[in-house]
């Protein structure tokens, strides 16, 4: 699991033993008492809740998952039927819309419509920036199979959704 998922996980947790509207769950008692075990026996904090990157995963990597995510499914929800909340596009129209997305604005073929990819002071949210063939090359990519939903769960493994 991801540092970054996991310190994503403890803020939902954080919020559920906040509110106490739901009680954990046996999953989650049983993870924490594991991990209180782990401390109690000196497994450093870190290691024992995951979240100290271990050999071949780093902060970057992390970030450079999420960033592939995001576009992959962006892309994803673009290629859906309008009448499923989608803007009908083909894969050459989704590539071309994340790329204009990226730079700040697209017009949708499909109706129109001016996009904008900017927030109120006028700086580009979201879409990292790529080239063509680098998002044909991850759309095809199995390993971004899992961004390919319209359900993106901030715990997924890679989600860019806080």
């Amino acid at each position: 699991m991801s540092v970054r998922t996991q310190k994503k996980r403890f803020g939902a947790l954080a919020v559920q033993i906040r509110e106490r509207k739901n009680p954990l769950s046996d999953a989650q008692l049983d993870y924490l008492a594991e991990a209180f075990e782990k401390i109690s026996l000196g497994c450093p904090p870190d290691i024992a809740l995951a979240l100290k990157y271990t050999t071949g995963r780093s902060k970057s990597k992390e970030i450079s998952i999420e960033n592939r995510a995001l576009v992959i499914h962006w892309m994803y929800c673009a290629m859906q039927p309008t009448k499923e909340g989608g803007h009908g596009l083909d894969l050459d129209q989704a590539i071309n819309a994340a790329m204009q997305l990226a730079e700040g604005e697209w017009l949708n073929p499909t109706n129109g419509d001016l996009i904008s990819n900017r927030d109120g002071q006028g700086n580009i949210n979201g879409l990292k920036s790529y080239t063509y063939a680098t998002l044909e090359k991850m759309w095809y990519d199995s390993e971004n199979q899992r961004f390919k939903t319209s359900n993106l769960s901030p715990l997924a493994v890679g989600s860019p959704y806080p």
